[in-house]
């Protein structure tokens, strides 16, 4: 993979704790026995540095096809930086066995939830650069996957955003408490609406519109038609997200 190249290194050091992380995760799993929320600790960590893990390496994805540049750099270790500085508080939160995001139990709980949204701040400010970046510089890919790569972060810094509605609630659940039984793995509530259905969708629309735009930058239709059917799926799309956000502020669980 290009972008692990030393001029890249913010990223790649990034995607490598992750890896590191995920390695810990995996291997605490069978030798915990303690429940928060109804499963086990490490699971949300697990969940994270595998989501932060595939950010990271879309965003490398992404920076490769940019020309080397001061504010190039900056970005990706904001994003490097924020991403991790995100999952290594969850993962020591797993460890202690508590509850990570929304966790005012104790003074210091209290300040690892508020250190988590400057995390989530510093994100959002890395992705926006990098939209600046993709917005404002020329990029080395067809027509049609830089304007996937260009939705998919306006995209993705919304759905980042639909997860101050869930810090502003205080929980993801709607119409029951948190950890009431979920979907495995996920966790996504059976019986309530769960906003975190949506929020991942979104958070992962940049992936997914990339495949799409590869795919149809692969076709033979003229550039126009593979523009038009993009901005068709990332429409869709979006609509999805809204449908799933809807239904879950009304207490519909996903199952």
């Amino acid at each position: 993979m290009e972008f692990l190249r030393p001029e890249i290194r913010g990223i790649a050091l990034g995607l490598w704790l992750q890896v590191a992380l995920i390695a810990i995760s995996i291997c605490a799993l069978p030798f915990d026995t303690r429940k928060v929320l109804g499963i086990n600790p490490w699971f949300k960590p697990l969940k994270f540095e595998l989501s932060v893990a595939i950010l990271l390496l879309t965003c490398g994805v992404l920076s490769n096809q940019l020309a080397r540049t001061p504010a190039r750099d900056l970005v990706g270790w904001t994003l490097s930086v924020a991403l991790c500085a995100e999952t290594l508080l969850i993962a020591m939160q797993g460890a202690r066995g508590v509850r990570s995001h929304m966790n005012f139990t104790t003074p210091f709980d209290h300040r690892i939830s508020a250190l988590m949204g400057l995390c989530v701040l510093g994100i959002l400010v890395g992705l926006a650069g990098l939209l600046v970046m993709y917005l404002t510089s020329e990029v080395r890919w067809p027509p049609t996957l830089v304007l996937a790569a260009r939705l998919g972060l306006a995209v993705l810094i919304a759905g980042s955003l639909e997860g101050f509605a869930i810090i502003a609630r205080g929980q993801h659940t709607v119409g029951g408490p948190d950890g009431a039984g979920g979907l495995p793995f996920v966790d996504w509530s059976r019986s309530h609406g769960d906003l975190r259905v949506a929020h991942f969708f979104a958070i992962h629309a940049l992936q997914a519109f990339l495949v799409a735009g590869f795919a149809l930058s692969r076709t033979r239709f003229a550039i126009a038609t593979q523009s038009i059917a993009m901005v068709g799926v990332v429409v869709a799309y979006s609509l999805l997200c809204f449908w799933l956000f809807r239904g879950a502020l009304l207490g519909r669980a996903l199952v």
